[in-house]
């Protein structure tokens, strides 16, 4: 008997045995701490040659630390109902080149205890990339770093061990960090230290779904930072609050991922300085509100408009595919 499988059924079989193929190739290696968005994999020794390869391309060069999970295979291809694919998605959302900085996050579910454990590895994998950097030639050049959820707690942890550059100029165009999983307590003495010397960004959504449930291995009343940033906020940094930018006025959104535009609910004043942050630029932040008692502190004004041009060439996520199913 013949069976019949629609256009749709095929699609997902061949996603399900692409994704079990590159398992193996992208399984987490510690001697490779870069990743290019075809799975290309960089040693420690070639961290200068995958720059130039990125930058070949000239576009704005993303140096991604993803957060926690099943990585880098995550980050590069997504999982089934999990989502991810972040890094060949901020390629195509934002016009830029992007290497993933890998670290050994793999944790069951919402467990932060195993990631953790890996975090001292970790800072010493970045170390390693941040002292290459510094050897490289950026003349002309925009390279943007991107923390995303426990990948800031790397950063957190890199530099409350060595500090941050204060020679010299600053070694990237900007520093984003996106629902920093890092603790919000006292997160001021070390934020500010990069935040001097960088163009430091930091996204606040008090509905964040995925940092609310976040509370493994935190002290008594200690939160996310991307949750709820406490004071004494850093006084360099600038913080972006894009609380209740849902797709309808005041309305909740659970995001987690705020930098994939699919997740922007068509908010136009989220989807362009995002997508400046992103390319390099100075994103214009006048039209949005200003804290009278935090004057780096903003919030977002709703305005919703699916035809806006920062949507345009908008791609489907991973995420996208899996929940249409």
């Amino acid at each position: 008997m013949l069976l019949m499988f629609s256009v749709k059924n095929i699609l997902v079989l061949t996603a399900f045995t692409l994704s079990f193929s590159a398992q193996a190739k992208l399984e987490f290696d510690p001697k490779a701490p870069l990743y290019t968005a075809d799975g290309t994999k960089f040693g420690f020794d070639q961290i200068h040659e995958a720059l130039d390869l990125v930058f070949s391309s000239q576009k704005p060069v993303v140096i991604y630390i993803h957060g926690r999970g099943d990585e880098p295979l995550k980050s590069i291809l997504g999982k089934p109902f999990i989502g991810g694919a972040s890094v060949p998605q901020l390629e195509k959302d934002f016009a830029v080149r992007v290497l993933l900085f890998n670290w050994d996050s793999q944790g069951v579910f919402l467990d932060r205890t195993q990631p953790l454990s890996k975090i001292p590895s970790a800072v010493e994998s970045f170390k390693r990339l941040i002292a290459a950097i510094k050897t490289y030639d950026l003349t002309g050049k925009k390279l943007i770093l991107h923390a995303h959820s426990m990948g800031s707690i790397v950063l957190q942890n890199y530099i409350l061990q060595n500090g941050w550059v204060t020679s010299g100029q600053p070694l990237f165009a900007n520093v984003l960090f996106t629902e920093p999983d890092a603790d919000n307590l006292d997160h001021f003495f070390w934020m500010e230290q990069i935040s001097l010397k960088e163009n430091v960004f930091i996204t606040i959504n008090h509905d964040d779904l995925i940092l609310s449930r976040s509370t493994d291995e935190r002290p008594t009343q200690v939160s996310a930072l991307g949750l709820n940033p406490t004071a004494p906020l850093s006084k360099a940094a600038t913080y972006l609050d894009f609380t209740k930018m849902g797709d309808q006025v005041n309305k909740a959104t659970h995001v987690h991922e705020i930098f994939d535009k699919a997740s922007m609910k068509f908010q136009t004043q989220v989807c362009s300085v995002i997508q400046d942050i992103m390319q390099g630029q100075k994103p214009a932040l006048h039209n949005l509100l200003r804290d009278p008692l935090q004057n780096n502190y903003f919030k977002f004004r709703f305005a919703v408009d699916q035809n806006d041009s920062c949507f345009k060439k908008r791609m489907p996520s991973s995420t996208d595919f899996w929940l249409n199913k």
